[in-house]
């Protein structure tokens, strides 16, 4: 059975003279089963009693009485039961309930182990008839029995296993990576390199694994050499914080990227203080001018901060400080496991609009971002939200405050209609902008879904307004906890905001107020604040 099964085990039959055989065609469904997953089509026999009267038995006799060892058994009804039969099963071990009464699940792998090691002696095993109304024999697919190993040699160096499975999830590397890593040597993970020593832990020195077609490189360091060197690997995302945790680092290569956020606090104070070679970060790569001179004078705590930059022959670079929490956009998908509680939601939508006011009113002198969207919706770690990507962020001209552009720049799906056919923009484009990106926080629906036919999210909620469903325009990953009251506000935000016609659009100054009205009264009703902000999808693991 090795190649059919997930974790590369074998399966042998086993068979007692009193035994009988029970079989299915169907395929067994390992999903509730996540960790112990016997293959498929071990699943599909079980072995159940000849004669009525009889138990299912076993026992273990282990060669060594000092051994400890672990039993595991796998049920699955393989039998299509009517409503009038029912196979309910104990387990009991010397005698003793072990396990029960349970009923196994129809095509459904179902696994009993024991939670402590076994040792000292013969064990024996029944499966039995459950007490009540069990009208059908006992069944048993299968029995996984393992002897613990106890092993002389010590593991890897944890900080080095912290920082590998760190690097691991940062940069997406994939990689079927379990255990520990150095240990034992002919199972270390793939593509990694260790040192031994015979009086210290096992220490992991580099790491190769290919990012489009480059070669990463990591040495995370022997003693008091530690180099990381990432350079030339096209990677984005962020800095990881953790990198800051790692003590004997002292070589950071960061060069040709498009890492987005600053250098960690901590990192930099290290550079600084000259015990850490930090060299030339590229951030956020940039094809068209900007003026640092604009950009460092924006000020705001709903604002990401400019705290560098960097220029050279062939690129341009902003480096911004560091968010925790990534973009909106990615909370708002659905492909996240946590979801932004309504609460959460209208926090977030205010901020951004601070940040947007800020710009629009508290500058001088006054700027209009031009590239509003939720990819651009920064989150910290406390999730509060600011605006940030000011590349093509323009001064307000004099005169009638519109300006005319030789070419469209932006995000579909968010551009304002004048911007979009007449190349003319002004601080209203923005909230048209801005618009959409409520419409989205309301909804959970991207500004433009991709379908077989292009709906866009102005014209789908304007679509369901008149039936007045709200339960249908409300992201349903919310399961309707939510106000109704102020979620039909925030729609009817959002509605004024992407109006065709520009003079009919509220400034941003009035959408701040309207929105934190629209929060307070949330807040006042719950009395408490940034609580349940992110909740899981997934629910606990019962076994």
């Amino acid at each position: 059975m090795y190649p059919f099964d997930m974790h590369d085990r074998f399966w042998y039959g086993y068979s007692r003279e009193h035994w009988a055989q029970l079989s299915t065609s169907s395929t067994i469904d390992l999903n509730q089963n996540e960790f112990y997953q016997p293959a498929s089509d071990v699943m599909r026999t079980a072995g159940t009693p000849k004669l009525a009267t009889d138990d299912l038995s076993f026992s273990r006799l282990p060669a060594d009485k000092n051994a400890e060892y672990f039993v595991y058994m796998h049920f699955a009804e393989v039998e299509e039961l009517s409503a009038n039969q029912s196979r309910q099963l104990d387990i009991t071990m010397n005698g003793e309930l072990f396990y029960g009464p349970f009923a196994p699940g129809y095509l459904e792998t179902f696994t009993v182990w024991s939670k402590q090691a076994m040792s000292g002696g013969q064990y024996n095993f029944s499966v039995i008839k459950g007490a009540g109304n069990s009208d059908l024999q006992p069944i048993l697919n299968a029995i996984e029995i393992y002897t613990l190993k106890e092993f002389s040699e010590q593991e890897t160096n944890q900080d080095d296993v912290n920082a590998i499975k760190n690097i691991k999830v940062a940069y997406k590397i994939e990689k079927n990576w379990q255990g520990d890593p150095c240990f034992p040597k002919n199972y270390s993970w793939e593509g990694l390199n260790c040192s031994y020593s015979p009086n210290d832990s096992p220490r992991i020195i580099y790491v190769f694994q290919k990012f489009s077609k480059k070669l990463l490189k990591i040495s995370i360091a022997v003693h008091t050499l530690c180099k990381l060197d990432l350079s030339n690997n096209n990677l984005t995302g962020p800095i990881p914080d953790f990198l800051s945790q790692m003590s004997n680092l002292n070589v950071i290569n960061l060069e040709n990227n498009k890492l987005t956020g600053s250098v960690p606090n901590e990192l930099t104070e290290r550079a600084k203080n000259g015990l850490l070679s930090l060299r030339f970060v590229l951030l956020k790569t940039c094809t068209i001018e900007f003026s640092v001179n604009l950009l460092m004078r924006v000020h705001h705590t709903n604002l990401t901060s400019l705290v560098g930059y960097c220029d050279d022959e062939n690129n341009k670079g902003l480096v911004y400080e560091y968010m925790a929490m990534g973009n909106l956009q990615e909370h708002l998908s659905d492909k996240s496991s946590n979801v932004l509680t309504w609460d959460g939601r209208l926090q977030v939508a205010t901020d951004a609009a601070q940040g947007l006011e800020y710009l629009h009113y508290g500058c001088k002198p006054p700027m209009i971002h031009r590239d509003v969207k939720t990819t651009n919706i920064l989150l910290s770690e406390n999730l509060q939200a600011k605006l940030s990507d000011f590349g093509l962020s323009r001064n307000f001209p004099a005169g009638d405050g519109t300006h005319i552009v030789t070419g469209v720049a932006g995000t579909p799906g968010y551009l304002a209609p004048e911007y979009k056919q007449l190349n003319r923009f002004n601080e209203k484009s923005d909230v048209y902008s801005f618009g959409v990106v409520l419409l989205e926080i309301i909804t959970g629906r991207p500004a433009v879904s991709r379908t077989r036919e292009r709906i866009v999210i102005n014209e789908w909620v304007g679509s369901i307004i008149p039936k007045g469903d709200i339960d249908t325009i409300v992201d349903p990953r919310l399961k309707g906890i939510f106000n109704v009251s102020s979620a039909w506000k925030v729609v009817e935000i959002a509605m004024a905001c992407v109006s065709p016609e520009a003079n009919k659009r509220p400034t941003m100054s009035k959408v701040v107020g309207e929105l934190k009205q629209c929060l307070e009264t949330q807040l006042s009703q719950r009395n408490q604040r940034n609580s349940f902000e992110i909740v899981s999808q997934n629910g606990p693991s019962v076994r």
